[in-house]
């Protein structure tokens, strides 16, 4: 069968659905501390809405948030000095 566009693109999504937070999560009590399923989703739902209060909504899968000094700093102003902001 040779494979198409919707195909890679399926393939791609599904793979991103994995790597989502909750499923790293998930899967990280399922194999690394010996929990049931029921309870690895309950802890990683937890988790991952508790992360949310920290870590903005619109962060998708393959983006970095990263520390960034403002643009109305002025110039020579040390860093540690500097308002930062989280950019995307």
């Amino acid at each position: 069968m040779i494979a198409n566009h919707n195909d890679y693109n399926n393939a791609f999504n599904g793979r991103n659905q994995v790597k989502d937070l909750g499923a790293y999560i998930f899967n990280f009590l399922v194999s690394g501390t010996n929990c049931s399923n029921f309870e690895s989703k309950i802890i990683s739902e937890g988790i991952k809405s508790k992360l949310s209060l920290f870590v903005p909504e619109v962060i998708i899968p393959g983006k970095m948030i990263y520390s960034d000094v403002d643009m109305n700093e002025p110039a020579g102003k040390p860093l540690k000095d500097c308002k930062k902001i989280l950019s995307i």
